[in-house]
């Protein structure tokens, strides 16, 4: 299991995305200030939440659709996606 995120440096970047590339790596967790510079694509991809909360606003704020098409299109074609989401963003996005 390997996590990219915005605080690693590029060199450790790219040891992570050829890990999972060349499979080393199996699993891989992305933050979301991550995911527009994540190259790869995967037979499975799981989306957790669609929302984050925002401090000085004191509340949880909506991921612009952008990111949440950009989560979906690291999946592989004919492959899962699964989005886990509160119950009350279910319509929105189903």
């Amino acid at each position: 299991i390997a996590y990219y995120h915005e605080r690693l440096n590029s060199s450790d970047k790219t040891i992570v995305s050829e890990a999972f590339a060349s499979g080393r790596v199996k699993i891989v967790v992305v933050s979301r200030a991550s995911l527009w510079e994540f190259d790869e694509t995967a037979p499975f991809v799981i989306v957790l939440g669609t929302h984050h909360y925002e401090g000085r606003e004191r509340r949880f704020i909506e991921y612009p659709l952008s990111d949440i098409f950009c989560m979906l299109g690291h999946a592989q074609k004919r492959y899962k996606i699964v989005i886990i989401l509160l119950i009350v963003f279910y319509n929105f996005y189903f």
